[in-house]
């Protein structure tokens, strides 16, 4: 299903007009107790209490950094993320918006620290999201394993693995001068 603004960026597009939006959580079906599901399979059951499938994916997770891409009819984002010793989340989700059809272009920026993951399998992070020229504060939750990542929040597309590099260069390329 093609979606001419992921609804995380919609939300932020809301947002930095002085508007807000409500997700309500979806009720998600029992999941049978696995190793581990694939994050693609579990990104539909967006609920405030994941999945013990969901946690153990998560937990796999070693110190290091991880990058991850999506690429949109209407966006582009890279989400980098760093996991610490300490078993603490860190990082930024950044992106730009190139709805040409509705003349909006934006490009924005969260810079996610302290994230924790709690019994559900989300890691619950602070956020500083700078969009169109706004500041905006709040806690974002994730969903976040080495097969991807996608917004606990919302009900966004996965985010598939990638080099960090590419991730950048791609999401933001450097302007020739």
């Amino acid at each position: 299903m093609k979606h001419l603004i992921s609804p995380a960026l919609f939300a932020l597009v809301l947002a930095a007009c002085g508007q807000s939006e409500t997700a309500e959580p979806v009720e998600a079906a029992p999941a049978p107790v696995e190793a581990a599901v694939p994050v693609a399979e579990a990104a539909g059951e967006v609920t405030e209490a994941v999945s013990d499938a969901a946690t153990a994916a998560i937990s796999t997770l070693t110190e290091g950094e991880y990058c991850y891409f999506l690429q949109e009819d209407s966006s582009t984002e890279g989400l980098e993320i760093t996991l610490d010793i300490a078993g603490v989340f860190s990082g930024r989700h950044y992106g730009t918006i190139h709805d040409a059809e509705n003349a909006y272009f934006a490009a924005f920026e969260t810079i996610l620290s302290d994230g924790q993951l709690n019994d559900e399998g989300v890691v619950n992070f602070t956020a500083v999201t700078e969009v169109d020229g706004d500041t905006q504060y709040g806690e974002e939750p994730w969903v976040i394993s080495a097969e991807g990542a996608y917004s606990a929040h919302w009900d966004d597309a996965v985010m598939e693995p990638a080099d960090c590099d590419f991730v950048d260069a791609t999401v933001w390329p450097p302007v020739p001068e």
